[in-house]
């Protein structure tokens, strides 16, 4: 994934000599590249150091490797801790980010903004961390290039990129590399087991660490990880796994456990989701339950490195029972794809696994919630009181997403109706990304809709964000409360305000609306639902005439025929 910051200017020549020259670049890093030199408008030619930075001492030194290896001729320093950069004769400065981002740092006073044409962020997703904008703000020029790139673009938060970037301006799905060998090729192996997670308690978008550790890191389960391991990778020829487990703890019994059944096994306590690069691993074993999506590809994405040794990773996927799945519940290879988390898989390959999804959802584009949330409608300024059937429940994808009473309207555009305050939208954008407004409901000051730090590709991921902004927005814990599907309120019948809101409408509505109901259809109502019911039924309407004067013309055309004989 790569990031840019608008009115910056690189000299198109400057990188094309770098495609020229360096042949071993991939197709789709050439096309990255373009794509970003068409999206820098103004300009910087005079500036002449680049700094590159990283938060952990693995990706620094990765950096300082690679443009050491392309870039020979030029002085590459790395600023971290005792490492401090030559300054004055640097053309790349390669900088720790806690060295330089921390607060009131004076390491950063050694460098002068003006000199610096370019900031490169490598893990772009941490961008919008305290330390990584008090660097960009030490920095804060027109002329600056930020750029940016990540595997994992979405953070665990679900907040926004945009106050660092500007946009996104070039992306390729992990499938789309796989499939152009790239990636390795994956197969994926689910292994159920008897661990529920339903009562471990939520720290912000992923489980909370120690609970889950006491929940999982049980000898059952553990037993069963080394039997699968056994099963699926050791008979099957596998060289080289990698586990993931949830704490210290986990890890040390994890290990202990396979030594037990006299597997040579060993353990590291650092981070491997990020700026891990071993292209041996032919095996994952994810036995660190997780409901962060991002989280989640990190950890199998350390095992798609090709190697001449390996025809493909193994993801063995460890599922426990939770009461909710996708997005807002467990992240598994299953709900990952859109497929259901009891889905069994065993040695299937990720590219069939799509396509098997794709085929699904063309069969299936919609589930509805139970027959009972359906509600007749009739427009009443038709002669033909037109009944039309609509769903007032909640999709299953937004369902899964939220607890909170969010309606769809349409296929580009979801509302949350915040009470007493005004109303959350999210729309589709024609660039195909997911946008977040707030529009005040009894404001004169705000009377037009105003921009949230909001955007996903993903409406899932937009609706977990929008509701981490709405929960920070309004602090009252009684206002969050009003906003579940569940809340009391809404099972009471309809009143009678909502009625005579809902007949100016002109819709006929069965006085067994409950008050949630009636809600739900009004912000409905408001946001442009009975226009696209009226578009649907007029083309009903021009279809059935159509048909009907084929039909004539079919009819009149036989008549002629049978007075010719």
């Amino acid at each position: 994934m790569l990031f840019s910051k608008s009115h910056v200017f690189v000299k198109r020549t400057a990188i094309s000599r770098v495609i020229r020259n360096y042949s071993s670049l991939r197709a789709y890093q050439k096309e990255c590249i373009e794509t970003s030199l068409k999206e820098l408008k103004a300009g910087c030619y005079k500036q002449v150091v680049s700094l590159p930075v990283a938060h952990r001492q693995e990706l620094l030194n990765q950096a300082y490797n690679q443009i050491k290896r392309y870039n020979p001729n030029l002085i590459v320093e790395i600023d971290q801790g005792k490492r401090v950069a030559d300054y004055d004769n640097a053309d790349v400065i390669i900088a720790s980010v806690p060295t330089l981002g921390r607060n009131n740092s004076k390491r950063i006073e050694n460098l002068d903004p003006t000199l610096f044409k370019a900031i490169l962020i490598d893990e772009a997703h941490h961008a919008v961390a305290d330390s990584y904008l008090n660097i960009l703000n030490y920095f804060n020029s027109p002329h600056l290039l930020v750029w940016g790139c990540s595997a994992t673009v979405r953070r665990h938060d679900g907040l926004s990129l945009s106050d660092v970037f500007d946009k996104i301006t070039f992306h390729i799905d992990f499938l789309d590399l796989i499939e152009r060998g790239y990636l390795s090729p994956m197969k994926v192996t689910t292994v159920k087991t008897s661990v529920d997670l339903s009562h471990v308690r939520h720290s912000g978008a992923d489980f909370a660490l120690t609970q889950l550790s006491q929940a999982v890191n049980t000898s059952v389960r553990n037993e069963v990880i080394v039997s699968s391991w056994r099963k699926y990778a050791a008979e099957t020829g596998r060289q080289s796994t990698l586990a993931f487990a949830v704490d210290i703890q986990h890890t040390q019994d994890l290990c202990n456990a396979f030594r037990q059944q006299g597997i040579q096994a060993d353990f590291i306590t650092t981070i491997l989701t990020e700026g891990t690069d071993i292209p041996s691993i032919d095996c994952i074993l994810m036995a660190r339950p997780t409901r962060s999506a991002t989280l989640f590809q990190q950890m199998f994405g350390r095992g798609l490195r090709l190697h001449q040794e390996k025809k493909d990773c193994l993801i063995i996927d460890f599922v426990d029972n939770f009461k909710r799945s996708g997005t807002a519940g467990l992240v598994t290879i299953p709900t990952l794809l859109g497929l259901s988390m009891d889905e069994s898989l065993s040695d299937e390959n990720i590219l069939a696994l799509e396509k098997k999804v794709e085929k699904e959802t063309k069969e299936d584009q919609e589930k509805q919630e139970d027959d009972d949330s359906l509600v007749k409608l009739r427009i009443t300024e038709y002669d033909s009181l037109q009944e039309l059937m609509t769903d007032l429940s909640t999709r299953v994808e937004i369902k899964d997403a939220s607890k909170n009473s969010w309606v769809h309207i349409g296929d580009d555009k979801c509302v949350l109706h915040v009470l007493s305050k005004g109303y959350l939208i999210l729309e589709h954008s024609h660039e195909g990304i997911w946008q977040g407004y707030f529009k005040y409901e009894h404001n004169q000051f705000y009377a037009k809709p105003h921009r949230i730090p909001l955007q996903s590709d993903h409406l899932a991921d937009a609706i977990r964000a929008a509701d981490t902004w709405v929960q920070k927005k309004f602090s009252s814990g009684y206002i969050f409360r009003q906003l579940a599907r569940t809340a009391p309120f809404r099972k009471m019948p309809m009143s009678e305000a909502q009625r005579q809101a809902i007949e100016k409408h002109k819709l006929d509505v069965p006085p067994t609306l409950s008050k949630g109901q009636a809600m739900d259809l009004l912000t409905k109502l408001k946001f442009g639902q009975l226009g696209l019911w009226k578009k649907e039924y007029m083309a009903q309407v021009k279809a059935q005439k159509e048909e009907q004067r084929r039909q004539q013309a079919a009819e009149l055309k036989r008549k002629g025929k049978g007075m010719t004989l």
